[in-house]
Order: C-alpha cells, then structure tokens, then sequence
C-alpha cells in the first residue's frame, strides 16, 4: 500500500515537503549532533527492506557499550531485540522501554558472572552512542510498504518517527498524524521502541506518544536550555519544529526525556510538556549547583505532581544526587492519594506518614528514601492567642544537607505556624513549593519564583481552556467581619441603603442563605443556565453552596424544579434538549459528617450515610463518567468539600453561592478550565455572591509577584468579552464573503456557494472563519444576545453544508459542531435540503442528475457538483479497478480542460460522462472472457504494468496469449488461496501467494525482458487487486 501520492500536484507539494520541512528538519538534527543519511527510499545498510531494526548500528554498539560479549552473544542479543512477549503494540512498545531502561542480560565469559546487564543506551555519555537520522526509510513486506519521511535511530533502534508535510496542504499537522496511525496499523513493530512521534509542517509541528490522538499532541514551545539565539543568531522568529528539535532532540535532552521523564499510566504513555522538563531541569540544577530552593508557579492543569516525580526520577539517576532524601508535603487527601498514585505509575515506593509520630520517624531516619506527609502532620491543635490553632510540635529531626522537601499547593495560611516546624525539622533542607496559586507568604517562606508556566500560557497551549465568568450579583467594597461576617455586601451589593437595612431587619446572613425561596430561586436561574450552556454539550456542573444546609436544600430544589422542567420540555422544546437523557440525569449532594449531627442535624447525617461518595465522584464516579457511558450524575452540590484539588475534566460550570477568598477561590474558578474533547471550548464560573472584588484582590497578590505582565493579571472573561468575540467573527466572515467572496450574502447566496465550491482557498479561510464564529456562538448561548445572530447563522451554516455537500468534503460540514449549535440548526437546514443526516445520492442512481440540477442553480454550479461527485466516485472505485479508472481520471481531465468556461457545454458533456463512461464502466468493452467486476480488472493491470501502453488490439498474438495465461494463474492462485479461513490474517499464506505469482511473472520476461525491475511493485499491486475483490 503506497502511502506517497503521484500525480504531478502531489510531487509538487512533496517537493515542498522536502525542501521547506524535511531538509530543515534534517539540518537542524545535524546541528544538534545526530548523523544525517537520506536513504532516499533505498535499503541503505539493511540486508531488506523489510528490516527495521538497522543490525549492524545495534551490533557494533552492543560490542562497544559491553566490551565483554562475544561476536554470538551480540548476535544473539539482536535476535532478543526483535522478539517480544506480548502481541499488542502497547504492551511491545511497554516492554521495549523497559529494555531501553534496564537493558538485557547474558552470561559473561570472561568473568563467569550469569545476568550481567547489557547495556543498550549509555544514558552518561551521549557520544558513546550512535544518533542516526535516516531520511525517506523504506519498509516492504509482502502487499505493503510505506516510507516514512524521517525515523531516528539510537544504536540501530527507531525511536522517534517524523512525518513531513507541506504547508500548502489543508490539514498538514492532521495528514501527518493519520499517516503515522496508518503506519502503527500495517507495521506496528516501527514502534516496538518508539518514545514519541512528530507531525510537522515546520510551522507547527507537534509529538506524542503511541497512545495519544491528533488531539493529544502538544508543542515544544521553549528549547531550554539553549536560547533561541542558539539555533537563529540573527534573532528572526524560530519556527515551532526548530523549536522541538533543539529542546527534545539535542542529544543530551532526548536521553535525558527517555530516562527521566518518560512514563506509563496504565494504558497511557506520557512524555513531558516543556513547561515540566524544563521546571524539573531548573530544579535539579538549582540543587547541584548552590542548593537553592525556591517557588515553581506552574498553573493547575499543568501536571505538578508528576513534575516532582520527574525530579525524583532524574535526581535518583544522578551520581551526585541519588542519596538525597526527598520529603513531599501535601494539605489535602486528595493530594496525598494523587502523589502516590503518580509515585506507583514511575516505579516508586512512598512511606507515607500516617501519624505525628510515624512523621517523626520517618524523617529523622537516615535513609534515602521518599516520605509523603500531610503538612497537617508537622503540628497540632492548642490554644494561641485565644484561639484554637495548629501550633508545631517538631524538634529537629534531621540536620542532613541532603534533604530536599517538595510542598504541593504551598499556600495555606497555616504555613506561617506550621511552616516554621518543618524548617525546625529539617533545618538545612532545601525547601521547594510547587504551586498554581502563589501569593506573598509563599515565596516568602519558600524562595522566589524561579519557573513560571501560567494560566494565560496554559490557555494558549490548549492545555486548559479559558474561564468565563458570569455575575449574577453586583459586587461593592468589603465590609468589617460584624456585618454579616463580611458577605453582605457582596450579596446585596444591587441594593441601596434602605434596602440593604430592611433585610438585615428581616435575615441573619445564615438565615438568608439557607432561606429555602431564595435557594429555589438561585436552583431555577442555575437550572436554566445549565441545561441551556452545558447540558447539551455533555458536560456537568458542581454547585458550591453556603453551607452543608444549604447543600442539601439545594439538592432537594434542584430535583424538584428538574421534574417540572422536564413536563415542560416535553410540551414545549424549541432547542431540542434531550429530554430523555434529563430524565436519567441524577443531582448529587457531596457534604463532610459533623460530630453531633444524629443529635441536631439529622437529616443531614441520613443525607452522608446516604451517599457514596466514591461511587459518583470518585475516578470511575457517574460524575467523572459521561452520560454517554452511564455517568448519570450531571449536577453535584458541594459546600467545602471538592472546592481545591477536585479534577474532574467533565465539569464545565461551577455555580457559586459562597464567598471565597485569596488562593482558594483561585483553586476553586480552576476547576473548570481542564479539557476534555472539542466541544468544551471554555469552563463556566457563575457567581450569585459578587466574588469580583475578592477575585481581584487574589489576583493582584500574584501578580504582583515578579515576571507577572499586565495581560496576566486576570485569566477570565467575562460574558461581555464573549458577546465582544462573537460579534466581531461574526462582522468578521460578512466581510470576508463582502470583500473576498466579493458577493452579497442577503441577495446572492447561492452565488456565494458557487465561488466557495469553485476556489479552494476561499472555502478554506471561509470555513475556518466560520469554525470561529461557531465556537464563540456556542459559548454565548443560550445567552438572548445571541439570539440577533441566530438567523444569520443559520444562513451561514446553510453555505457551509451546502459547499460540503457539492464538494463532498466533511471537512466543511456541520456535523463538527458542537451538540448545543446543531440542535438548533438541524431542523432548519433539513427544511432546505441539505440536512445532516442525509447520506449523498450515489453517483449512478438515476436521481443523482435530477437532484444537482434544482431550479436556480448555475450551469457553473451544476458543473462543480458534477465534478467534485464525478471525482469522488473515480478515487472510491479505483482500487478495485486500477487501469479502469485511471483511463477515466485521465478522460474528466481532458473534458475540463477542452470545454474550460463553457459551463453549459461542460455541464452537457459531464452528464453524458456519467450517463455512459461510468454507468457502462466495462459493460461497453470487450472483457476477452473474463467477468467484467471482478476479473477484468486483473487482465486490465497486467496489460497496463507488463506492455506500458499498448491496448490489447495492438498485441501480437505470442503477447496476448502470455498475457491471458499469466493472468490466468494469477488469478487461480488468488481464488484458490483466498479461500481459505482468514487467509488475509496469515502472513505466511500471503508471502507464498505472492512467491507463486512472482514465480509466473518471470516467465514473462521472454517476452517482455524489461520487466524484471518491476517484479515486485506488480506483485503487490496483483495482491492489492486480490484483497480488493476476494476478502
């Protein structure tokens, strides 16, 4: 199977391919250290080229890297690289890193010692390895062949895979990543020791791993440690794959990534994003160098705790650094589960403090080991100035110099006492706090900032979405703690000063929050907003409310107002919500026990016994699960618990009915901003107590904080930014079809569909135009702002079906919006024609024609329908009939380059086309015999492939007769061995297949002596023939 395309545009744009990516790609490798050879689709020193393991590279490195084997031993060693235990390619791709980690074992002769590792890599000294970039890698066996465009190899085994494409195409990064999938499918052993692949059209080029998607691949934005000026002295913008070249593939960071920072989360593979190699680099260099601590402000989102698992794993891996003791520190549960869970994916055994006293132990203990302790831990409760606080009871435990303690989320206010402990415990550690929301007190106790990866950055780098904030409460200033403890203005913030004192006659602040009229009333308001945003998109909602009474008075709303909703709907639902999917839909109450509540609060204890926690918010939870998959519980309703820490992808909008302050409602705002597929375009914070001004006064401590642009200062927007976003891309494309389309929308629709279809570059931009605006009309509704725009986007999205249907490209329909947007749309575009569930009319029915030509249409029209349908039909069929239609791919191009412009003249030569050309299709030729569907296709090809272009009439009679005799056994062999039980799973079976039809072509070259250099590329094409017609 030929992945490479052939046509005169394909070589073109291969051409731009080599020379605009893959050469600077190649250039940049070799400026990095690594050996350049373009192989140029040649076998380069493999014996065949069904090798991919390159033997002499990995002999001559096993002999170097382990003086001590033998010649046989090497030998036998190579044997063992290519067989592995496990027959999937994760679980092959999992034991190949092993191997690259810890190497085999073999017998030393000269020591007599049995198992003695054999190293594979040598991980301390890259240049006693062998770097090899091989251009154009050719692989055949049997019926397939592919040629990736780069496969980088260490000591003869591929590591990474590279594929290239031209910025000229429509979707290079995406046609990248589906060739390499087509690759792992037809030869997954490519990727036995693969780390990571790359998609690249040198402007955007992203990696992952064999188990991410287009969708999980990342950019390697920064190059650390070079400067930019490294790789472009003349300061000019750096493309992205210079980028990544420079910061994964430089020879001391790619093994650096492979050793230290390469991991397995069940079926998952995962290598680092920059920000995360490059903060666990800076630490461990901080350490080495002058043993200083400091504050990584890394976004939540980012991945801290395996960040400081990539710390420990390259620390342990340092001769210098591998008797350290490390201390994590943790303030929640969560936390503490999450970092050991994180440690058993890396390999690591954590002893984990489950007491005061087991905390003491564990870190005076001299051994170099990993202690996990809750910051909790390092004190206890006593009075204190009148009050109950948590004051240290630490002596010093360890004065090692070899102690480095990580803190995750370092930003409690109890750090001030507690803090002070653990410095009295271990006083000449090296303190590091890892953290999303840094304020003051922080660097203060821990050290500056010294890495910084922000939400703004995350935003940008599609690891978080954005926040869009939603105020449903006019904030003011803050008040003294006496009036209503500091909440009320934030509540009442809308009302003048009568007002405010006419509620405080008649509502304590407790009172007022739990007041079941003002609970139900907030419940609908939520209700509405959430079914109308977030339901239809499949998302979920938590609701924090006041207090644990409020909790449970909201779930008991909530399940009340969804029954009537949902009679509501069933009477009346213009948006077509699915109501049978609300009706399943369950509202959750997650809230702690309190010490005597079987004694006061009784209903609240029934409520906790009652609920299984782990069951709907746990990692399998029906709140973390999606409806689709049975996750029933779409709204859970928190007070304290799950506010900070709680990572839920799932969860679009958090409803806020309680004040937050400082880091914690930083935390809080984060749970929504981790992705989770193409619909969630942003998270939802809804506020019902003005938390505005509290939010501002949280943001303003961090960004005070050194290296903090003005941009940064507030990573949320707000609705008026989104009505903002959706009227200008709306503006925007109007102008564009204006200006471009050079058409008026109101009056010349269809007009503007004509230039769409006929001009490729103009559908691109108008479709990407148009994906922009959507995503913006999704995020604003069901806001009534965008009810102005509702018409005209219909119209707009009645073009874009329209220009998908004619051209009959999915890429262009609207089967990619989002769930909310194609309610509202589908009933409107079914009306005119052009619904999203109609499959298109086959090319050879007799309603085809009568459907292209409706009334109004252009002749102009009706010709690129035509030829954009003729030519679907001809790349669909031409596998199974090579020759066939390759004469019809030959014989439209003639037609639209004779009757160019003459639109009516071409529109009746088209038609004709289809009504006789591809309607008879073999019925109007002479088959000599054979079955015109399934045979005729065979003597066709072999025609074509043995004699170039002499038709059959022009044969001698010694050539016919060769020519039906080979045919004949060819297809014999194919019937015979086709019928056999899965024959096409058998690769020993095909290999003699195609043994038996090489053998025939041989006898060919009598006759035909120019044939012997395309032996094998017609046997393969005979053997795709056969799979085609005999599966």
């Amino acid at each position: 199977m030929y992945y490479k395309e052939g046509t005169d545009m394909a070589n073109s744009k291969t051409n731009n391919e080599l020379t605009y990516v893959e050469e600077p790609f190649l250039a940049h490798l070799e400026l990095v250290g690594w050996t350049v050879e373009r192989w140029k689709g040649g076998k380069g020193c493999r014996v065949d080229f069904g090798d991919i393991i390159l033997e002499s590279h990995a002999k001559s490195a096993l002999l170097d890297l382990n003086p001590w084997l033998t010649d046989s031993q090497a030998d036998d060693i190579i044997t063992e690289l290519h067989s592995f235990d496990k027959i999937s390619l994760i679980d092959r791709n999992r034991e190949g890193d092993e191997r690259l980690a810890v190497g085999l074992s073999a017998y030393n002769e000269e020591t007599g010692e049995d198992n003695q590792p054999v190293r594979l890599i040598d991980y301390a000294n890259p240049k006693n390895n062998c770097f090899l970039a091989v251009s154009q890698f050719r692989i055949q066996r049997l019926e397939k062949e592919i040629i990736p465009d780069i496969v980088l190899f260490v000591n003869g085994l591929p590591l990474v895979v590279v594929e290239c494409k031209s910025s000229t195409l429509k979707e290079p990064f995406f046609d990248g990543v589906a060739q390499i999938e087509r690759y792992k499918r037809d030869f997954p052993d490519l990727f036995s020791y693969n780390q990571f692949v790359i998609s690249t059209c040198r402007q955007t080029a992203k990696y992952s791993t064999i188990t991410g998607n287009a969708e999980n691949y990342l950019e390697w934005k920064e190059p650390f440690p070079f400067p930019l000026s490294d790789i472009d002295p003349t300061c000019g913008i750096v493309p992205s794959q210079e980028k990544l070249v420079w910061g994964m593939l430089s020879l001391g960071n790619f093994l650096d990534i492979i050793r230290n920072y390469t991991v397995w989360d069940g079926a998952i593979k995962k290598v680092p994003r920059y920000m995360q190699y490059r903060g666990a680099r800076k630490l461990v260099e901080r350490i080495r160098t002058d043993r200083k601590g400091g504050t990584i402000w890394h976004t939540q989102g980012s991945g801290k705790s395996l960040s400081m698992m990539y710390v420990i794993r390259q620390m342990y891996h340092s001769d210098d650094l591998k008797d350290w003791k490390i201390v994590l520190i943790v303030d929640r549960d969560d936390l503490e589960k999450q970092l050991r869970q994180t440690s058993a994916v890396l390999g690591y055994s954590v002893n984990v403090a489950r007491s005061i006293e087991g905390a003491k132990q564990l870190i005076a203990s001299e051994t170099s080991d990993i202690t996990l302790a809750m910051i909790h831990k390092f004190g206890e409760t006593a009075e204190k100035d009148g009050q109950k606080k948590k004051v240290s009871v630490f002596p010093e435990l360890n004065t090692s110099e070899k102690i480095l303690v990580m803190i995750d989320e370092a930003h409690r206010s109890e750090y001030g006492e507690l803090a002070a402990g653990m410095i009295k415990a271990m006083p000449n550690a090296v303190r590091v706090a890892f953290t999303g929301t840094p304020i003051t007190a922080t660097t203060d106790t821990f050290g500056g900032v010294f890495d910084t990866y922000n939400m703004r950055q995350a935003v940008e780098d599609g690891v978080v979405v954005e926040i869009r904030y939603e105020g449903r409460a006019e904030n003011s200033t803050i008040i003294d703690e006496e009036a209503m403890n500091g909440k009320f203005v934030d509540i009442f913030g809308y009302a003048d000063d009568e007002e405010k004192q006419d509620i405080m006659r008649r509502y304590t602040l407790k009172g007022y929050m739990e007041a079941d009229a003002v609970i139900r009333a907030k419940a609908v308001d939520m209700l509405e907003h959430y079914i109308g945003t977030v339901f239809q998109n499949g998302f979920k909602a938590q609701v924090a409310a006041f207090d644990r009474e409020a909790a449970f008075r909201y779930k008991r709303a909530f399940e009340e107002l969804l029954v009537a909703k949902i009679v509501a709907l069933k009477a009346n639902n213009p948006d077509n919500i699915d109501v049978a999917l609300l009706e399943k839909m369950k509202v959750e109450c997650i809230i702690s026990s309190g010490t005597d509540d079987a004694n006061r609060y009784p209903h609240l204890k029934a409520l906790v016994d009652s609920t299984d926690k782990d069951a709907i918010v746990g990692e399998e939870g029906s709140f973390k699960t999606s409806f689709a998959r049975g996750g029933y519980t779409g709204i859970v309703i928190v007070s304290d618990m799950l506010l900070t820490g709680f990572d839920a992808p799932i969860e679009q909008v958090l409803y806020l009915d309680k004040k937050l302050v400082n880091h914690n409602l930083l935390q809080a705002i984060a749970r929504v901003n981790r992705t989770y597929g193409k619909d969630k375009t942003c998270g939802y914070v809804v506020d019902y107590v003005g938390i505005t001004q509290h939010l501002k006064e949280a943001l303003s401590e961090y960004a005070s904080l050194e290296g903090v642009s003005e941009e940064d200062k507030d990573p949320m927007l707000s609705v008026a930014e989104d009505v903002d976003r959706l009227n200008s891309s709306y503006n925007e494309i109007l102008t564009f079809i204006r200006d471009e389309v050079c058409y008026d929308i109101s009056t010349q629709t269809e007009s503007v569909i004509e230039e769409l279809v006929a001009v490729e570059d103009l559908r691109d931009e108008y479709n990407d135009l148009f994906k922009k605006l959507s995503k913006y009309y999704d995020r604003v509704l069901p806001n009534p702002v965008a009810l102005q725009y509702r018409d005209g986007y219909k119209q707009l999205a009645f073009i874009r079906e329209s220009v998908a249907n004619r051209t009959r490209d999915p890429r262009y329909s609207m089967k990619d919006a989002s769930v909310k947007v194609r309610a509202i749309i589908e009933e409107y575009l079914d009306v005119q024609g052009v619904g999203l569930a109609v499959a298109p009319v086959d090319i050879l029915s007799p309603d085809f024609i009568d459907g292209v030509e409706k009334p109004g249409k252009t002749d102009r029209a009706i010709v690129d329908e035509l030829e954009y349908a003729i030519r679907d039909y001809i790349i669909e069929n031409t596998p199974r009939d090579p020759e066939l239609f390759e004469r019809f791919s030959e014989h439209l191009n003639e037609i639209l380059e004779s009757l160019k412009g003459n639109w009516q003249a071409l529109r009746k030569a088209l038609e004709r086309f289809i009504k006789t050309d591809l309607y008879n299709a073999r019925k109007a030729e002479n088959t000599y015999g054979y079955e015109a569907v399934k045979e005729m296709p065979f003597f066709s090809l072999l025609r074509k492939e043995v004699f170039g272009d002499k038709k059959f009439e022009d044969l001698t009679e010694s050539e016919f007769n060769a020519l039906k005799s080979l045919t004949d056994d060819c297809l014999s062999r194919i019937k015979t061995d086709t019928a056999k039980r899965d024959f096409w799973e058998h690769d020993m079976q095909i290999r003699q297949t195609r043994a038996e039809i090489r053998s025939k072509l041989l006898d060919m070259e009598v006759i035909v002596p120019s044939i012997d250099g395309k032996l094998n590329d017609i046997v393969q094409k005979i053997i795709e023939l056969g799979r085609e017609h005999y599966k």
